[in-house]
């Protein structure tokens, strides 16, 4: 009976995975925008008590259009999930939830877009629907297993590469 009792608790934690963005959970997400290709767009991050908050302002000058913010690279194998829940508010930009499955910069991403809400918001989202992006373009290919297993750093990121200011909160998210 115990056996059967530890092996329902396995499955239940195994079942999903969520990361809590408040202050006493997950500091260690970086800022990272266009600067690095000599783009102007402006970002800072900061944890509340309960959140994780991106504000800035997007800049077009000198090749610029994005402002991000990422986790650090680490192994996140999501093969055995189906979905992600995202609980957010956004304001000024359509924002992006991103997967990496590489360092290097030029290789494909995956990406789901986030409704601008104002509001507080759950969106869920198949992990197989999200789109690859290669150097910011639609390549048309979505996530395949594989890739899901091999994601090393998630984040989010304006998408609309429009100028102005944004801000994007997010409460949680949730792999099931």
């Amino acid at each position: 009976m115990k056996t059967i009792i530890a092996l329902l608790i396995m499955t239940t934690l195994a079942s999903s995975m969520r990361i809590d963005f408040g202050e006493k959970s997950v500091k260690n997400w970086a800022v990272l925008n266009d600067g690095v290709m000599g783009g102007l767009s402006t970002s800072q991050v900061a944890f509340t008590k309960s959140a994780m908050v991106l504000k800035g302002t997007v800049s077009l000058e000198n090749n610029g259009g994005f402002a991000s913010v990422k986790s650090p690279f680490e192994a996140t194998n999501l093969a055995d999930y189906k979905t992600v829940t995202v609980r957010y508010r956004s304001a000024g930009q359509t924002m992006a939830l991103t997967f990496e499955t590489s360092e290097r910069w030029y290789d494909p991403t995956y990406k789901a877009m986030l409704p601008t809400s104002k509001d507080w918001s759950t969106a869920t989202f198949e992990l197989k629907d999200f789109q690859q992006y290669k150097i910011g373009r639609a390549s048309g290919a979505t996530m395949s297993n594989q890739n899901q297993e091999d994601v090393i750093r998630m984040g989010f990121m304006t998408a609309d590469k429009k100028a102005g200011d944004f801000m994007l909160e997010v409460d949680f998210l949730e792999f099931n």
